[in-house]
């Protein structure tokens, strides 16, 4: 979920979990009364409680195909992204960002046509200018926080990848980087509440966005390892 997510380096599961009203500060055995708010720091809260889970990202637009797959723990996870059939992965773990793209991705994540840094792990630390960018959606409160829609929320019932879900429907929050879009987030009617995924809808410079977000796995064990080599960085021409 590159270039839309805000920095996982700053986020907390404190930071992605809104103040929870006392209809929803214990564990919820219904949503029976709850205000769309109060859904969704419940949904939040039990999802933070997971600890793990895999997020699917797709989007097609403007001839770009992408699928990104991320298995997240609370401070660290392993990132897969496919563009228009490139590949690339990335790993957060303890702060540092380890990267292996093809050259194709080496343009579409960095934004640089050198080859010398492509198909190599190369590890960025908080000091590099790409580190922002690449440490977002790694972990499960950045996760969390990409999945909140901002703004008043309205509550429907509707379906979801062949499910039945509960829908909050907002704006987009500022995280995504998708301005004036409408962002939905799925959540299951069943405890413990979990989200399902969500979507987020917009028009951009006339282009239409539509990103759609699918969890699963909740609880299951991630590991993560950093790579048994890697070259910093600052060491190869990109810095």
């Amino acid at each position: 979920m590159k270039k839309i997510l805000l920095s996982a380096a700053a986020l907390s599961v404190a930071a992605v979990l809104p103040t929870l009203s006392s209809a929803a500060a214990s564990t919820a055995t219904t949503l029976t009364g709850m205000t769309p708010r109060q859904v969704l720091a419940t949904t939040l809260r039990a999802a933070a409680a997971q600890r793990t889970a895999d997020s699917v990202v797709t989007t097609s637009t403007q001839g770009l195909t992408l699928r990104a797959v991320t298995e997240s723990g609370p401070s660290s996870g392993i990132g897969y992204l496919n563009v228009n059939g490139h590949r690339g992965e990335i790993i957060y773990l303890k702060g540092v960002v380890y990267a292996r793209f093809d050259p194709a991705i080496v343009k579409f994540e960095l934004n640089s046509t050198n080859a010398s840094v492509a198909n190599k792990w190369i590890s960025i630390t908080r000091t590099s200018r790409y580190y922002s960018n690449l440490a977002e959606g790694d972990t499960l409160p950045s996760v969390l926080q990409e999945l909140s829609p901002a703004g008043t929320l309205s509550m429907s019932t509707t379906s979801f990848s062949g499910r039945n879900v509960i829908a909050l429907t907002g704006t987009s929050n500022a995280t995504v980087g998708v301005p004036g879009g409408v962002q939905t987030l799925y959540v299951s009617p069943s405890a413990p509440f979990l989200p399902v995924g969500g979507d987020i809808r917009a028009i951009t410079s006339g282009v239409s966005i539509d990103l759609v977000i699918q969890m699963k796995n909740w609880g299951a064990k991630v590991d993560v390892h950093a790579p048994s080599t890697s070259t910093p960085i600052t060491t190869t021409p990109l810095k």
